[in-house]
């Protein structure tokens, strides 16, 4: 089978502005840097709100050893997508514990938003893969 590509250029003109991150560590845990790799390409950005301080975060997860790179509400406003990622090189076993109010369906889901396949509250994530979850 033969790809071709079509306006794309291998090259592009102009500047190309690359961003450097160091911080010391003691032994190398490849989801400590992932983690530090998305504080420093998405920091967090504060704003004023309103209405009662949360005691708990509105979602955790039962490992450390994934990333949450997405939580935001669904374009159709129906619901919350979430991504995960396997940040440590090893396949793992999550388990999402929400506060209330809990979402009812848990739906696998894709760059699209639809919901694809029913899940339950543990979820399979792939060693350096991305899962997208759809939570109504």
């Amino acid at each position: 089978m033969e790809l071709r590509l079509r306006n794309y250029r291998a090259e592009q003109e102009g500047p190309t502005v690359f961003r450097y991150a160091i911080r010391p560590h003691q032994r190398f845990a490849a989801e400590d840097a992932a983690r530090f790799g998305v504080a420093c390409s998405q920091p967090l950005i504060a704003v004023p709100a309103s209405g009662p301080t949360p005691e708990k975060p509105r979602l955790a997860l039962s490992s450390d050893k994934v990333v949450v790179t997405a939580f935001k509400p669904s374009d159709d406003g129906n619901a919350w997508i979430i991504r995960l990622f396997g940040a440590s090189g090893q396949p793992q076993r999550v388990k999402l514990a929400w506060t209330k109010p809990a979402p009812q369906q848990l739906w696998l889901s894709d760059t699209s938003e639809k919901p694809r396949e029913k899940t339950g509250p543990a979820i399979e994530v792939p060693a350096w893969g991305i899962v997208t979850l759809r939570a109504e």
